[in-house]
């Protein structure tokens, strides 16, 4: 199977693509009656960093990871190996998952019984930018700090928990206050540790482009 690579540019390992902000900004989610963080008011629309990513199935993968977020349900994560090889990648087009694990892939919808993580497009792209506008409703409790920034959302059904993800180490990145941990609990967990944040970057849309696969 052939996979696509991202570009680097100097300094990062990689560059994640994105479009640019719309309108100048936004205003970074906090929980209902919760101040913003120190004031800010930004809201990524992309957002794109290196990280170490620790995939947790039956077969745990770590490594380094390039990783673009594009609001409101694109994303890409690419785990690396020792040899610089891809041994894990993710990608989001908003209506399809892309999974490739070690020598498998597999497509899949984002409604379909089989799919492998408890949350949707759009709340993955919420919690990698260190969100919760799509923790919308009864199933969802949301706790923030003192300074409105979300620590964790807690998703659940039928009285059961599904979904918890923690977001901890909060740092200021171009206006905006991103976590640079994230810890995503559920049927398969995925825990991120952002090295390098950039949000806001222009980029075009390949990078969310579903690789062909052989069946």
């Amino acid at each position: 199977m052939r996979i696509n690579r991202l570009s680097r540019a100097p300094g990062l390992f990689f560059i994640l693509t994105a479009t640019a902000l719309l309108g100048g900004c936004a205003v970074l989610y906090v929980p209902e009656k919760q101040p913003p963080a120190g004031g800010i008011t930004v809201r990524p629309k992309t957002l794109r960093a290196e990280a170490v990513v620790e995939l947790r199935r039956s077969i745990p993968l770590i490594g380094r990871a390039h990783i673009l977020v594009e609001s409101p349900d694109k994303f890409r994560i690419e785990v690396m190996g020792p040899f610089n090889q891809v041994i894990s990648l993710l990608i989001s087009d908003g209506k399809k998952l892309f999974v490739f694990s070690g020598r498998s892939s597999e497509i899949f919808g984002w409604e379909d019984p089989s799919m492998p993580y408890p949350f949707n497009a759009s709340e993955a792209v919420s919690f990698l930018m260190g969100e919760a506008r799509t923790a919308v409703g009864s199933e969802y409790s949301v706790t923030a700090d003192k300074d409105g920034r979300v620590k964790d959302i807690v998703k659940s059904r039928d009285g059961a928990e599904v979904l918890k993800v923690t977001m901890t180490d909060y740092r200021k990145v171009s206006g905006a206050y991103v976590p640079f941990n994230i810890s995503i609990d559920g049927k398969e967990g995925l825990s991120i540790r952002y090295s390098e944040v950039e949000i806001d970057a222009d980029v075009g849309a390949e990078p969310f482009n579903m690789p062909l696969i052989n069946r």
